[in-house]
């Protein structure tokens, strides 16, 4: 049942995650816009826009790290000892899935043309 419903979950945080950014981002077409016409090369709005969407990532981490002992009974370990893979595996793919939901929009956001963004609203 989990090999089922993990990859599915997995997909399922990544279709939120790409819609809350790309809908943060579209809000910010006129600030990205003007940021490319004062110079901004297209990388740097990129690092911009992942840098920012991922203090929200490692804080909802931080969250979920400190409060899932006490809410959910079930323990990461056998016989005693601490599942590292299960600690430091499922944390990582969630990093790749965030880091990838974020940069697609991002880039997306680094392509438009400055003149037209100005014109948005």
């Amino acid at each position: 049942m989990f090999v089922v419903l993990g990859p599915l979950l997995l997909g399922l945080a990544a279709i939120g995650i790409y819609a809350v950014v790309s809908y943060a981002v579209a809000g910010r077409t006129r600030e990205i816009g003007v940021r490319l016409a004062f110079g901004a090369t297209s990388g740097r709005v990129v690092l911009q826009i992942i840098r920012e969407n991922f203090g929200w990532y490692h804080l909802g981490r931080g969250y979920w790290m400190g409060t899932c002992p006490r809410d959910f009974p079930v323990r990461a370990t056998t016989k005693g000892v601490i599942n590292l893979p299960v600690f430091l595996g499922v944390p990582a793919i969630l990093l790749g899935v965030a880091t990838v939901a974020c940069w697609i929009p991002a880039r997306r956001a680094s392509r438009i043309d400055p003149m037209a963004a100005l014109r948005h609203e």
